[in-house]
């Protein structure tokens, strides 16, 4: 049919107002930004439906926190609806500052378009401030802070700097990285592996799937991976190892006053004893051989799997056990750069 000039501006703005509703492949955003006076050793809190925390620290008496809000291939008019519906609520009691983050399971907006709003959140705090923070999806990252740390996120790694003060981590899946901290340290994933710098209290460290590295653990040590090996290095505490799948390494550059216990299912264990260390020795092997580089004070015969005995006269136990794998003890002086 031929359109007459009097129908063509018609149909050019039916045309106009067709492409305004389709979705775009531009990010549409938006930002929300909010600054509270706190003073030191105050808490902040976010418990976030979704996205990424990030978080530095100053020498200033206030704490700011940007919401930075995107959503890919959607129309204007249903990013808008989205981001209206997507509720941030911001408050503040004594030294206390709350941020909630959620977005109702209505029908109309909960399809496909839901799963393109991307959410980061950028905050300052105070360099001594405690943080617990929870998001249910994305990775968090916290700079060299003096405070006590809970972290969690059901899906994303953890990035933490050096900490004066304790640290809890837990990922649904990711890695987790500790530069330092004064103390106790508790990192669980359920995918992803582990490291961990100079550790000045106990750790706890678990993850089902990677691996995990400690640089120097002056108290007691418990690490358990299902699919990964560990090494820790510089322990000066009791050592609770256990790995399926991957070998153990351990320097101990001081003697525990409580047991260890090293146990390796499809792979070797190694350590290292620094002189002059006692240690009462009691290594078994299945499939492999048990060998020791150091004296070794026994009434029993020692066997190419089974070694028991004192080692500098004897000290705190020293268990190890491994199965499709051999065992090694030597000097901590032999042990290679």
């Amino acid at each position: 049919m031929k359109l007459t000039p009097l129908k063509l501006p018609v149909h050019l703005a039916a045309l106009l107002l067709a492409l305004t509703a389709l979705p775009h492949a531009a990010a549409l955003a938006t930002s929300t930004n909010r600054t509270f006076t706190v003073a030191s050793s105050g808490h902040l809190i976010i418990n976030a439906d979704r996205g990424a925390i990030t978080v530095a620290t100053a020498d200033t008496n206030t704490l700011s926190v940007t919401v930075d809000r995107s959503v890919k291939w959607a129309s204007d008019e249903k990013a808008q609806e989205l981001f209206a519906a997507h509720e941030l609520n911001f408050t503040q009691t004594g030294n206390t500052v709350t941020v909630k983050a959620r977005l109702p399971k209505s029908t109309a907006l909960w399809n496909r378009t839901i799963s393109n709003l991307d959410v980061k959140y950028t905050v300052t705090v105070p360099k001594k401030f405690d943080l617990t923070l929870s998001t249910a999806g994305g990775s968090i990252h916290v700079d060299d802070l003096a405070g006590q740390l809970k972290l969690d996120t059901a899906g994303g790694s953890i990035h933490v700097g050096q900490i004066e003060g304790s640290v809890k981590a837990d990922t649904a899946g990711g890695s987790i990285h500790i530069a330092s901290a004064t103390g106790p340290v508790e990192a669980d994933t359920a995918g992803g592996s582990i490291k961990l710098g100079r550790m000045g209290g106990p750790v706890k460290a678990d993850t089902a799937g990677g691996s995990i590295r400690i640089a120097a653990a002056a108290g007691p040590v418990h690490a358990d991976t299902s699919g990964g090996s560990i090494e820790l290095s510089d322990v000066a505490g009791p050592v609770t190892a256990d790995v399926s799948g991957g070998s153990i390494t351990a320097r101990f550059i001081a003697a525990p006053t409580g047991e260890s216990v090293l146990d390796c299912t499809g792979g070797s264990v190694t350590v290292y004893l620094a002189q002059k260390l006692g240690f009462t020795l009691d290594a078994q092997s299945v499939g492999g051989r048990v060998a020791c580089d150091l004296a070794v004070e026994s009434d029993r015969k020692p066997s190419r799997t089974s070694l028991k005995g004192q080692i500098n006269g004897g000290g705190a136990p020293l268990k190890l056990r491994a199965v499709g794998g051999g065992i090694t003890v030597r000097s901590l002086a032999e042990k290679t750069p």
